[in-house]
């Protein structure tokens, strides 16, 4: 197989200071056939005009809009995008030199792939980046394929990617992605009239964590490439870097549900659950290298077997291999 033909999609709401550095760390990388658009989300921070400057270059498309968020942003990148893969970058973050080149050999490798994701490299210090770099450490993988993930997305909201700059999907998988586009706004809106609720007003959802577990539940095929492919900057805007975890969980299961209300309104082929597909997910899938975080999804398997239809025997038998499989993880691996 061919190398896929790449669409680098750089999203970008008012980082002036930034978003020049990830044209610029993105257009060396950039093979024949290759693009890179650029969609600004209704910048007031002098943005346009920097971006401007890179229009004149003959892989480079701009696409301005009215501000509406990041998912309805990056879909609008995606609808205009020729390639046969979609590359990710916020425009607070830069790639690092050659990851590109590692995502088309991935592919060339495996041309089943629908998503490859890679390890990020904190830029920033203090405590956010103490903070991030601990959550980041958390969700790292052994190199290669995954398997799946679908049952853990669906019924408790696992999170199996980097953030958004880390990863480069399947162009028809992203389209997906832009079929909820009705539904998620009109969720965002809803949140953001509920007066009642301090995070109304700025409760969002965010691209990455929509696909990552989109892509889940709609068992893509998924890579992880440990080598660093991308620079995550902390700063003051990083609004994820600075939540607690209890808040980022009580977030993350508020955005769990909207979602599935998302996929279930744009008619997304979602398979049904059973007992005997979460064992088989149990024992096929790839487990997260961070102990603690490893332990957790057993806990998390242990209590969603309430949420799958089943024999009391048959659960009774997972429950017995995520036992095991825990007994294991806490005398064999490493912390």
């Amino acid at each position: 197989m061919n190398a896929p033909r790449l669409s680098v999609i750089v999203n970008n709401y008012n980082y002036v200071g930034y978003v020049a550095q990830a044209i610029e760390s993105a257009l060396p990388q950039l093979l024949p056939g290759d693009e890179l658009i650029v969609v600004d989300d209704g910048s007031s921070d002098g943005s346009r005009a920097v971006i401007e400057d890179f229009g004149s270059h003959p892989q480079v498309r701009l696409h301005f809009r009215d501000n509406g968020g990041q998912v309805q942003a990056v879909c609008a990148g995606v609808a205009m995008a020729e390639g046969d893969c979609i590359a990710l970058l916020d425009a607070d973050d830069y790639y690092l030199p050659g990851y590109l080149d590692r995502v088309r050999q991935t592919w060339v490798e495996d041309p089943e792939l629908d998503y490859v994701f890679s390890r990020a490299q904190i830029v920033g210090d203090g405590q956010a980046g103490r903070l991030m770099g601990g959550a980041l450490t958390r969700m790292e993988f052994p190199p290669g394929v995954l398997g799946p993930s679908r049952y853990a997305a669906r019924l408790f909201n696992e999170f199996v990617s980097s953030p958004t700059s880390g990863v480069v999907v399947r162009k028809t998988l992203a389209l997906q992605v832009g079929r909820m586009v009705p539904a998620l706004t009109a969720i965002r809106e809803h949140w953001r009239q509920d007066t009642g609720a301090a995070a109304g007003r700025t409760r969002d959802f965010s691209y990455d964590g929509v696909l990552a577990r989109v892509a889940s539940m709609l068992d893509a095929k998924k890579h992880y490439l440990a080598e660093a492919g991308f620079a995550y900057r902390i700063h003051g805007a990083n609004r994820f870097a600075r939540m607690t975890r209890l808040q980022r969980y009580r977030e993350n299961q508020l955005r769990r549900r909207g979602m599935l209300e998302a996929m279930e309104a744009a008619q997304l082929p979602m398979a049904g659950l059973s007992v005997s597909g979460l064992l088989n997910e149990v024992r096929t899938r790839r487990w997260p290298l961070h102990r603690r975080r490893r332990l957790r999804l057993h806990l998390e398997y242990l209590r969603a077997l309430g949420q799958v239809p089943g024999s009391w025997w048959s659960r009774a038998g997972v429950a017995l291999s995520l036992v095991g499989s825990a007994v294991l993880t806490l005398f064999r691996s490493p912390a």
